[in-house]
């Protein structure tokens, strides 16, 4: 923002370095310095400037003076320390790279205030310190008036600390990092496509074991980065955070924490994303700051120096943690480090950061580089490694220097060698991790563990055990202290062999001599085997199954039991062929391999795999495959391709494969169950009596359910069968008969967690078997069993149900990355959840509604939508809390599925025809069909591309939810060009699109049901819903009569981000999915309804259809605040907020909306939201007259020629417009029942069914004016895509040299009757009917090379006996003339060809050019001979002023012929600039009617506004003879302010300049722009006196008129007395304060501040105090009162004197510059007066805030209200 200029005459510059003052020294010991800038470096570029620092010297004694500086070229410095002259850098600094200078000296200095001056110019002064030298002194701290920086202060024992170059723990002991990294994002079980577990917390115990005292874990903040999409980071949850830290603690483990995301990139919203997601968490790290270290971002290759502003921003926000920062340029960027740590570190008020190197083979020589980098002054460590490992341990080792190897498990793309451990647990260990852990210098040999954990130096007892002692023997116990190591060792005896040490039942190592370290008494056992109980399982394809996925043509199957060890697998007996090896989780059905039944094990003829690919490999014939012993039990398979004479051997150990089926000696031949009774968790309760896995029962056979007991906090429910039966123990189950091939049956005793508090919502309570949630994703279910509570409440609609069984998976797209996912229940068999409806299906939606802080807007929605009967289906709902294996997850919303089902959206589609029918045939009324458009589709077997539903380029799908019979693999695979419904889909949606785009109506409704289109349209737009054209938009065909067989836009789903809670979407007053109207991301609008939208007809039925609701009282209840006051207060609605906080937080969603703070201010923006919104809506669409007795159609006379539009006005009025396509114009409107017309738009009235037709005929270019010549160019004659018409030689090499690339740059054939290098066009044109019957010229500007035959330009005029046909009819020669054939370029301009041809005015013409071999036209001038046959002389009286009286211009206008007849067009005249304002419309006044040309919304901006109504403007035309009168109106700059004044009136400027005011007719109250000044004056009544002004309440001004700037809503009251007050002075913030830019990290603020000193009073001194944020409290507690004629400044807080040579002048600008973007600043202005003799300080009542940051602050507010 600028200053006015007459401001700029009072303006004087003082410029205050923003950073903390000085504070008085207080030394510890001789060692330490006090730094005099607290580590914030006082930079200046430009000319010479000065700065004063007052500094306390606590005694007299000798003193060590130390100034570090840097510059460049151009640079230099002078420093005084008092008198003495420290540094005298007089000359250039001559390098051009930044160059440290430092000077150090001792002096001998006094007690007392020393004066520390500099003076100098383009220089960077980074750090200037004073040392006691010779013993240790304190001083009087209280002493100064500037705060102190804890940046001057010794870390404190609260956590890791910097020392120097040592990190110090807790306790203050040295602690040197030595560990691991664990990449925690991306093995994550989400992303997970590893063939092992990739357990973090595994992990974690593992390596703790083997010595780790420090682990790195990769963490992501959900930035979902495109560039590393194959990724698919999901954001780390808080809560495995916590997991990750109690782990590690538990393990005697330090962790230290980083974020993955920025890797390699240099975006500094990676930066602000990383500390923002540490910001989330802060209160978790403070927690832990003994054994936590925050590493802010991975490899970020941006711009070092950001790392202060992200340091900064941590320690704001008040972590403690200590910091380590990477090195830039993927981590091992030396220089990044050695040039920039001091510069960061200085951030760190703390003093608490350390750096990180990344060691791999890019970094070059590894020892020179860790060596360069511990060149700093701060502690460096070597946060990963692992291409050169011996040398970077033995260096590090030499030096003291912590290091962490990558990494743990996980790696790929080539770099798999840097994987430590085989798997998790670490049962083996590679190469390269034995190395890491067993070297001299590795983890085993130099590892201790922080003190932290040792403080009281425990000791363990580790004591070996045998788990059978006939097999061997094991070492004896020990007993060592707290992080020391033990080694046992097992020594099997003869006939056994060792296997591996387990503790607590858990392998640990497959080694026999195993070293670790004890975290607690152990007992480790050593288990052993038969020497000789390696096996051999030999199968051949007897055994198998045909299948013919990945090539395999045989499917053999063997079990792996659980606690394998290593199984090698053979194939022998092949020529050449291969085999896949692959488990599975469910199965398909296929055919035995020779069609009979019963081939192979029994009960497998029918089962296949359903491939799960992460665990799958192949080897050839003769070659072995190992399943390792971490890989998963259960049914494997050799799938074999080739011959049938394949035998598979499979080496394993006793009891770990067995061939597949039962291998029960008593299982009966004859069909019969086999049943399995189970726990969901054996941890939560005991089956009683016995127990068993498999039983065989015959049928007609009994089973008694045993009894079982559950733990404590568990209830035992029944035992279910796998649907909706639940049975009690003792009850029998009878197996029923006629039986004709083996059955599975399996019966779950379910132990269910109480729940919590019963509250005022129902309770879903979902039990999982054995509580396994962590793998639920939207791809996998797990068993559960769900339970319903609390249903008998009034008004809920829950049904109870007890321990149905079912499923639990996940559901949603952006929602599922969320902390609070969706879920989707699928039962056992068909179940009623609601009671609203009699839908009784197994699937069952759990909306989380996470993104809105109401958890209202899906229900408001979906029950608004119930009442909109024109849409089929719209889901019931109820809100209900959810606890899943008794743990609380927070209130959520049960829905119905949208699916094809009876009850819900009930298309009754293809399920199980052939896809390939070549007979298939369905015609539009037949086809039905129900599909997603769903943005998130991945899966390229569900996705239907369809472009042109769009506004954008992005692709996005349709997914076909029903209506086409599936592909052999089970799904609707579009990308199969066979199959035929999908192909039919495809079309029928292409056709739909076609009639949209083309606006035919009546082509529309063939394809459309327009009511629930226009429905659908009045919820989307009443919702806003920003994601209408992305995703979660259903369309439903029906057929048989169903919606007229037509396409429906049904059903409505996914509103958690509407009514205002989308940054898409703010504003309640625009059309979003109307007309696109969106905030900041346009991209999902939906094409289809903009193209419905934009046509008469459908915007009619939408008003007939709102205007409807609205009087049926349907808006009734969601515009009313009642309707929502219950949930303010609802218990369950608060305890999820308490479960997820973020009404003061985010959510991680993209687009999110400002939080309100509480619930219930989060219902009150939503209700404000919905109620603006309906008030808008009702204005464009509620039509309170829509009568319509008549049937009125507009037509066009010939659709070739022109489009028609017909709309309604209400009380039969309507308003046909007629558009005439290229070529043609309109003539007339005509019909049988009403009057003709000759205007393009004809409004009339009608009192019968009517139809009007308009008329339309061929007519020539409208040919461009230039002065007194017509042309005609190529472009305007729409036959030629560029402006030039070229014939072309059918030889192309013919080029010529005349015709250069300059003079014609782009050459094309000819469009017209090119033969053998001939081209000729004909081009119609029309003389003005104006310009009267005249005599022309014809010129023309061509180009040849210079061997054409010739070159003709023609002129012809329709004649029934002419020799020329053109477009079928006849045509004589008026003109006509051969050209030159020498060489001509365009550059040589036109020349005359034909001269003297009188045409005629209003006649068309046609112009033909002919040309061979490279010949080329540009143009063609048509001018009269008289010279000026297109000026015109009768025309429109136009006068043009502004709203300020001002006149503009007179009769500034511009022929244009319309229709065949002359109108004239106003221009825009030049001078519509007003300062301080914006020209932002116009209106013209003609024959008593005023309409208005204003800008848009998105156009009303000072920058477009101006622009787009002068082009409005020009776009208007009038018949000759109008007057018509114009009037500018302009727009202040600024944000509109309310002004009140009571007892007394407001002037608001009376013109443009600002120079004079002008009343304010009748008004008290106005509306202002911001920073817009008016003046205020008093009106007394008769015999009052005037007093002062008080602005909201307190004494402003005792002036009766004064000008004032408008800051905020403001309120002035008059005050009058029968006799004068006392006055007193006043100081406020004055009528202007502005911020302006110095640098990309400085910014300067400009404040007027004012003053009043009444008479008999004196002036002494006038000023403002400022302070940061930290100084803000005793900014604001300075009271009035007695005064030094120097006021004495508050600590942390300064002040800036105001040097005005008239101290009594009321108005004085004061500016303080350098101040540090994103730094908080606080200005409150003082006058120091004396009165009688005394003199005293009163200080504003009003405080300026200011912040130049993002976006940048500048407010105005009393005192009481910060």
């Amino acid at each position: 923002m600028q200053s006015k200029s007459k401001k700029l005459l009072s303006f004087i510059s003082a410029i205050v370095m923003l950073m903390t003052l000085l504070p008085s020294a207080l030394f510890v010991n001789a060692a330490e310095a006090v730094d005099l800038l607290n580590g914030v470096p006082y930079e200046h570029y430009g000319s010479w400037a000065s700065k004063d620092i007052t500094y306390n010297v606590p005694e007299s004694g000798e003193y060590k003076v130390t100034a570090y500086i840097q510059g460049s070229s151009g640079a230099h410095i002078k420093i005084w320390v008092g008198s003495n002259l420290l540094v005298d850098n007089s000359s250039y600094f001559s390098s051009d790279t930044w160059t440290d200078v430092t000077e150090t000296k001792t002096y001998t200095l006094p007690k007392g205030d020393l004066v520390v001056s500099l003076q100098g110019q383009n220089f960077k002064y980074t750090k200037f310190t004073i040392e006691k030298i010779g013993g240790s002194t304190g001083g009087d701290e209280s002493s100064s008036n500037v705060e102190s920086s804890s940046t001057t202060e010794p870390a404190t024992a609260d956590g890791f600390h910097v020392s120097g170059k040592k990190i110090l723990d807790a306790n203050g002991n040295e602690f040197i990092m030595r560990g691991i990294n664990i990449g925690h994002a991306w093995l994550h079980p989400t992303n997970n496509t590893k063939p092992y577990s990739n357990d973090t917390f595994k992990a974690i115990v593992a390596s703790a074991r083997l010595g780790v005292n420090t682990i790195r874990f990769c963490l992501s903040d959900g930035d979902d980065r495109q560039d590393m999409k194959y990724e698919d980071w999901i954001k780390t949850p808080r809560s495995e955070v916590e997991e990750i830290i109690k782990t590690c603690e538990d393990n005697n483990v330090v962790a230290v924490l980083t974020i993955q995301d920025p890797t390699g990139n240099s975006g500094t919203w990676m930066i602000d994303n990383a500390v923002n997601y540490w910001i989330e968490i802060a209160d978790l790290l403070n927690a832990h700051k003994d054994t936590v270290i925050l590493n802010i971002a991975n490899e970020w290759n941006g711009d070092m120096g950001y790392y202060r502003t992200a340091i900064q921003r941590l320690r704001d926000a008040g972590i403690g943690n200590m910091i380590m920062v990477d090195a830039g340029d993927w981590g091992h960027g030396v220089s990044t480090i050695t040039g920039n740590a001091g510069s960061i570190a200085g951030a760190d008020k703390l003093n608490n950061t350390i750096f990180s190197i990344h060691a791999y083979k890019d970094i070059g020589n590894v020892r020179d580089a860790v060596y360069n980098c511990n060149s700093i002054s701060q502690p460096i460590v070597v946060g990963e490694f692992g291409d050169d490992p011996n040398s970077t341990m033995d260096c590090c080792s030499e030096w003291g220097i912590g290091y962490l190897a990558w990494s743990w498990i996980g790696n790929d793309g080539g770099v798999e060698y840097l994987d430590m451990a085989k798997d998790d647990d670490a049962l083996e260990l590679h190469s390269y991790g034995s190395n890491i852990f067993n070297r001299d210098t590795g983890i085993q040999s130099t590892s201790k563990l922080c003190s932290v954990y040792t403080k009281n130096n425990p000791s363990y007892t580790v004591t070996p055990k045998t788990s059978n002692s006939e097999s061997g023997t094991v070492s004896s116990a020990q007993t060592v202290n707290i992080g020391d190591f033990v080694t046992v060792t097992a020594t099997p005896k003869d006939g056994s062999a060792f296997k591996n040490w387990t503790i607590n039942g858990k392998a640990v190592s497959n080694s026999a001599s195993y070293k670790f370290r004890p975290s607690a008494n152990t007992e480790i056992v050593a288990n052993f085997k038969d020497a000789g109980s390696t096996k051999t399982l030999t199968l051949s394809s007897d055994t198998s199954m045909s299948y013919s996925d990945l090539g395999t043509n045989y499917v053999v199957p063997f079990i792996v039991n659980a606690g394998h060890g290593d199984i090698k697998v053979k194939i022998t007996n092949g020529a050449g062929e291969w085999t896949n090896i692959f488990t599975d989780q469910s199965s398909i059905s296929v055919s035995p391999s020779n069609g009979t039944e019963g081939k192979g094990t029994a009960g497998y003829n029918k089962k296949a795999p359903n491939f799960d690919t992460s665990i799958y490999s192949y080897c050839q014939n003769n070659s072995e495959y190992t399943i390792n012993s971490n890989s998963p039990a259960g049914i494997y398979y050799v799938g074999v391709s080739g011959s049938e004479n394949i035998t598979i051997e499979i080496t394993y150990e006793d009891g770990d494969v067995s061939k597949y089926g039962s291998e029960d000696p008593d299982e009966p031949t004859d069909p019969h169950y086999i049943v399995t009774l189970q726990s969901s968790n054996t941890n939560n309760g005991t089956i009683n009596g016995e127990t068993f896995s498999k039983k065989n029962f015959m049928p007609s056979e009994a089973l008694t359910f045993p009894t079982a007991t559950a733990n404590s906090g568990y209830t035992f429910k029944g035992y279910n069968d796998g649907e909706n039966n639940l049975y009690q123990p003792g009850e029998v189950y009878s197996f029923a008969e006629g039986l004709t091939e083996n059955e599975k049956i399996t019966f779950t005793a379910v132990f269910e967690k109480n729940v919590g508090t019963y509250r005022d919502l129902p309770i879903i309570s979902v039990t999982t078997k054995d509580d396994y949630v962590e793998t639920v994703d939207k791809e996998k279910s797990v068993d559960a069993w769900i339970s319903t509570y609390n249903t008998d409440l009034i008004d809920m609609n829950l049904a109870g149900i007890i321990a149905n069984g079912g499923e639990l998976r996940g559901r949603g797209n952006s929602t599922w990355n969320l902390a609070k996912q969706p879920y989707r229940l699928k039962f056992g068999k068909k179940t009623s959840l609601l009671t609203n409806t009699d839908d009784k299906e197994k699937k069952w939606v759990l909306l989380a509604d996470y993104a809105d802080r109401t958890l209202l807007r899906n229900k408001t929605v979906f029950d608004l939508a119930s009442k909109l009967d024109n849409i089929p289906f719209a889901s019931k709902t109820q809100s209900v809390e959810l606890y899943i294996n008794g743990e609380y997850r927070g209130v959520y919303l049960v829905a119905q599925q949208t699916e094809d089902k009876d009850k819900r959206a009930g298309i009754g589609a293809v399920a199980d025809d052939d896809p390939y029918d070549a007979n298939f045939t369905a015609t539009d009324d037949e086809l039905k069909f129900l599909v997603e458009l769903d943005a998130g589709a991945k899966d390229s077997n569900e996705e239907l591309y369809c472009d042109a539903y769009y506004a954008n380029d992005k692709q996005k799908y349709y997914v076909v939810k029903s209506g086409a019979a599936k592909d052999p693999n089970g799904s609707f695979n579009q990308t199969d060009s066979n199959n035929v419904y999908i192909k039919r889909i495809k079309q029928y949606l292409d056709d739909v699109n076609l009639a949209i785009e083309s606006g035919n109506e009546s082509k529309i409704r063939q394809y459309i049901d327009v009511p629930s289109f226009v429905d659908m349209y009045i919820l989307q737009e009443f919702a806003d819903n920003a994601d209408v054209g992305a995703g979660s938009f259903y369309l439903s065909k029906y057929s048989d009569g169903k919606y007229n067989n037509k396409l429906t836009a049904s059903p409505p789903w996914d509103f958690d981000r509407a009514f205002g809670n989308d940054q898409r979407c703010l504003d309640p007053t625009k059309l979003y999915v109307a007309k696109g109207e969106y905030e900041a991301d346009g991209t999902n609008v939906s094409k289809w309804y903009m193209h419905l939208c934009s046509q008469d007809w459908f915007v009619r039925e939408i008003e007939k259809r709102f205007t409807a609701l609205e009087d049926s009282g349907a808006f009734d209840e969601i515009k009313n605040a009642d309707t929502y006051e219950y949930w303010k207060t609802s218990a369950a609605f608060n305890a999820n907020f308490e479960k997820w906080p973020v009404q003061n937080s985010g959510t991680g969603l993209w687009g999110e909306v400002p939080t309100q703070g509480s619930l219930s201010g989060s219902i009150d923006y939503m209700v404000d939201w919905i109620q603006r919104r309906f008030a808008k809506l009702h204005e464009v669409y509620y039509k309170a007259n829509m009568v319509e007795n008549y049937k009125v159609e507009a037509k066009s006379s010939d659709e070739t020629m022109g489009t028609v539009s017909l709309t309604y006005l209400g009380n039969n009025r309507y308003t046909a417009k007629a558009t005439p396509k290229a070529g043609y114009k309109f003539t007339s409107w005509t019909s049988d029942t009403i009057s003709s017309s000759t205007y393009v738009e004809y409004t009339f009235t009608v009192s019968s069914d009517t139809i009007v037709t308009a008329n339309f005929t061929v007519k020539g270019v409208e040919l461009p004016v230039y002065g007194d010549t017509l042309r005609l160019e190529a472009e305007s004659a729409k036959i030629f895509s560029n402006d030039v018409f070229t014939v072309q030689s059918d030889n192309d090499a013919n080029f010529g040299s005349a015709i250069s690339p300059s003079d014609n740059p782009q050459w094309l054939k000819s469009n017209a009757n090119k033969n053998g290098g001939k081209g000729e066009a004909y081009i119609p044109f029309t003389i003005p009917a104006s310009a009267g019957n005249l005599t022309y010229n014809f010129s023309m500007c061509y180009a040849n090379n210079g061997d054409t035959r010739y070159t003709k330009l023609s002129v012809y005029k329709l004649d029934a006996n002419g020799s020329v046909t053109i477009d079928g009819k006849r045509y004589s020669v008026v003109g006509e003339k051969d050209l030159t054939y020498d060489q001509k370029k365009f550059s040589d301009g036109a020349i005359t060809a034909i001269e003297n041809v009188s045409l005629e005015a209003g006649q068309t013409y046609y112009i033909g050019m002919y040309g061979e071999n490279w010949a080329s036209f540009d143009f063609v001038d048509i001018k009269a001979t008289n010279g000026n046959s297109f000026i015109v002389e009768d025309g429109c009286d136009f006068k043009f002023t502004d709203q300020f009286g001002n006149t503009l211009a007179n009769n500034s206008a511009k022929p244009v012929e319309k229709d065949g007849q002359m109108y004239y067009s106003p221009v825009a005249p030049a001078n519509t600039t007003a300062q301080g304002y914006y020209l932002s419309a116009w209106e013209y006044t003609t024959n008593g009617v005023t309409n208005v040309i204003k800008a848009t919304d998105e156009n009303d901006t000072k920058d477009k506004a101006p622009e787009y109504v002068n082009s409005e403007l020009e776009k208007l035309a009038f018949p000759s003879g109008s007057e018509v009168t114009f009037k500018a109106t302009y727009t202040i700059i600024g944000e509109t302010k309310t002004l009140t004044v009571d007892g007394g009136d407001i002037y608001i400027p009376a013109n443009k300049n600002d120079t004079e005011f002008t009343l304010k007719t009748n008004a008290q109250v106005a509306r202002l722009k911001n920073f817009g000044e008016v003046r205020i004056q008093a009106s007394p009544e008769q015999g009052e006196t005037f007093q002062y002004w008080t602005l909201n309440g307190m004494i402003y001004s005792y002036d009766e008129s004064f000008k004032y700037s408008m800051w905020s809503d403001s309120t002035f009251v008059a005050h009058y007395a029968d006799t004068e007050t006392t006055k007193a002075p006043i100081a406020y913030v004055g009528k202007d304060v502005e911020i302006s830019s110095m640098s990309a990290d400085k910014y300067m603020v400009s404040i007027f501040t004012e003053y009043y000193v009444p008479e008999g009073m004196e002036s002494v001194e006038k000023g403002i105090l400022y302070s940061s944020a930290s100084g803000f409290d005793n900014l604001k507690a300075v009271q009035n009162g007695n005064s030094d004629s120097t006021l004495t400044t508050p600590n942390k807080c300064a002040k800036l004197v105001s040097r005005d040579s008239n101290v009594a002048n009321n108005e004085t600008f004061m500016s303080l510059s350098g101040l540090l973007k994103g730094r908080d600043i606080y200005i409150r202005p003082y006058i120091i007066y004396r009165e009688n003799g005394q003199t005293k300080v009163v200080y504003s009542n009003y405080i300026a805030h200011v912040n130049s940051g993002d976006t940048d602050i500048c407010e105005v507010k009393e005192v009481s209200n910060f």
